[in-house]
């Protein structure tokens, strides 16, 4: 009886995976995407680091002729 039935049914089947290529186009976008992300993100730092000189100041921790930052 144990003869007939398999104990494990091992079974192949083709699938088929389609990867896209990418291409220099989607590269120059992702490049052109990060350097404005970079340049949005270096506007904000520039922003709260010239926030925070400005409460300093109002603090009377530094003068207005020092930079807290070189950026």
């Amino acid at each position: 009886m144990f003869q007939q039935v398999p104990l494990i049914r091992l079974q192949s089947k083709d699938i088929i995976v389609n990867v896209p290529m990418v291409t220099t186009e989607d590269i120059l976008k992702y490049t052109n995407y990060l350097k404005g992300r970079l340049n949005s993100q270096q506007k904000i730092l520039k922003q709260w680091v010239q926030a925070v000189s400005e409460i300093m100041y109002v603090c009377g921790k530094v003068s207005p002729q020092q930079e807290l930052l070189d950026l």
